[in-house]
């Protein structure tokens, strides 16, 4: 299915996430047929990191469409977290990707709470994958009483 370098997060039917991607890693998105990649790392974080535009690029010529949602860890606003919601809203196959695969796991995390995913299925998915989402779903938690666990 996937390359076996390329590490891969399957948060849904309709979304996955990674660590950082590389152009050779499209092909195989492509052939899952993911329509949307979101890039939620700024460029230059580290020099081995390829850049938005060269992803960008390549993911054109697939047909894939590219999106940046890109911040800095522990800086996730409400505008990131909206603009990932309609990509939830948008029935497309999905991929986010950043350094290490926590920054996307977050904002899903963040924007599927916040349209209405209930918090212990969307911390099951991330914990089962290591990634713990509590603080990045917090601020979309309906149940004040939820925000205090």
């Amino acid at each position: 299915m996937y390359n076996e370098g390329m590490k891969l997060f399957r948060l849904s039917e309709k979304m996955t996430a990674s660590p950082q991607l590389e152009v050779k890693d499209l092909n195989k998105l492509k052939k899952n047929g993911v329509d949307i990649v979101v890039c939620n790392r700024p460029d230059n974080e580290s020099p081995e990191q390829a850049q938005f535009i060269d992803i960008a690029t390549a993911a054109e010529l697939l047909g894939i469409k590219p999106i940046e949602i890109s911040f800095k860890p522990d800086e996730q606003t409400l505008k990131d977290v909206i603009a990932f919601e309609e990509l939830l809203y948008s029935n497309r196959k999905v991929h986010a990707y950043c350094r290490t695969a926590n920054r996307s796991i977050s904002l899903w995390a963040a924007a599927s709470v916040k349209a209405g995913s209930h918090p212990d299925q969307i911390l099951k998915i991330a914990g089962i994958h290591g990634i713990h989402v509590f603080n990045a779903i917090a601020p979309y938690l309906k149940d004040s009483s939820l925000r205090k666990l």
